[in-house]
Formats: C-alpha cells, structure tokens, sequence
C-alpha cells in the first residue's frame, strides 16, 4: 500500500480498530447474525465518524446493498483514508471452495453447514489499498438464536498477510474508488448535517466525531 502525503491512521490506532472489529464480529456471531458491511472514514489519520445499516445482514444478498449510501457519506465528510469491513468471502470461487462455504444460505443468513468463516477489512487511501483478511473456524452453539439462526463462536487462526491492490469484489472496489470525490466546494457543516439526517432517515447508524 503505497503512502500518499499527509498523515495516515497510525499503527497503534490501526490495531485497536481492528481489535474492536473483531470483539464486535464475535457478539454478533454468537446472535446468529454476520456483522453487516461498514465504513470508517479518516481525515489525515483522524477519525471522521462511521457508518452501517441499521440492521444485521440477514443473507448473504444484505451485506453489499449499502454500499451507495456508505460512499455518500465517505464523501460528505471528505474522507482521505477508508476502513471497510465485511464478513464473508474474499472475492474468488476458488477461494470459497477452499474455504468450505456452501453454495448459498437459505435466505435467512442460516449456514448450518458452514465452519470456516472469514472477516475482511480492506485499508485504503486514494489509488491504493491493503485487504486484510482474518479467517476463523466456527463453533456452532447449541441453542438457536431468537430468529431460529444458528449461532457460532469463531475460533480465530493465525492471522493471514494483507495483499496491497489485491482484487475486490464490485460492492467494495466501487466504493474504494470513489469514496474519496468530495462533494463540490468540500465539506460544509450544513450539507454534513443534510446528508447525515437524510441517512439516518432511511436507517442507517452513523457516528460523526466532533473535532
């Protein structure tokens, strides 16, 4: 991943996000929910705030559906370095078959046939980015979720080396290069504050940092 000028989201502050990632993958996991797709927007290495739908994924067709309104608020604020995270395959059927996924879920994000999962985070500034992918085995829990999904506990392998421009699925490589065209004139308070209250409204969860 090369390095464009400006500050960039420090090594320390780079682990602890991806620590909070994961905590919050496994919480969801054990719900019987995939943690849905989500956006960190930075500003020469300063959190700007981020976003993701308002509900859990409940198939695998729900994790990429967003992807429009992430890249609306990654430009709203005028993001110079993303952090987008998603569960599931990396972006080959080769890939998915080493893996061991099934073919499909049945529509209701059930895979009781599934026990290697896989949580991408991809890293990236203007023309460059670095996938990160953590792969774990899935411990199925005796006892269905609320929603009668199954509910696993991952079981994290060693961690796996990031690939710098490696290929990215449409919903993610779309949002990767253009996430970072600013709005016209750059960000304004007043458009900031429309665009977020308008996502909001049609439910998505956002977090604006106050600087």
């Amino acid at each position: 991943m090369t390095q464009e000028t400006g500050e960039v989201l420090a090594e320390t502050s780079w682990n602890n996000l991806v620590e909070a990632i994961r905590n919050a993958h496994t919480r969801l996991l054990s719900t019987g929910r995939p943690i849905p797709i989500r956006l960190f927007a930075f500003a020469e290495g300063v959190l700007l705030g981020h976003i993701s739908p308002g509900r859990p994924a409940r198939a695998s067709s729900d994790v990429f559906a967003p992807s429009t309104a992430l890249v609306r608020f990654a430009s709203v604020v005028g993001a110079d370095e993303l952090v987008v995270t998603w569960e599931g395959p990396s972006w080959t059927s080769a890939d998915e078959q080493t893996l061991g996924y099934p073919a499909s879920d049945d529509g209701l994000g059930r895979y009781p046939d599934r026990r290697i999962g896989q949580l991408n985070i991809v890293r990236a500034r203007p023309g460059s980015w670095r996938l990160h992918r953590y792969r774990y085995a899935l411990e199925v829990l005796p006892e269905l979720s609320e929603c009668a999904t199954f509910r696993y506990t991952p079981i994290w392998s060693a961690d796996t080396v990031p690939v710098d421009d490696a290929p990215l699925v449409p919903h993610i490589a779309a949002l990767v290069e253009v996430g970072y065209r600013p709005c016209q004139g750059g960000p304004q308070p007043e458009r900031v504050a429309r665009v977020t209250a308008e996502l909001m409204a049609e439910g998505y969860r956002l977090h604006l940092v106050k600087r």
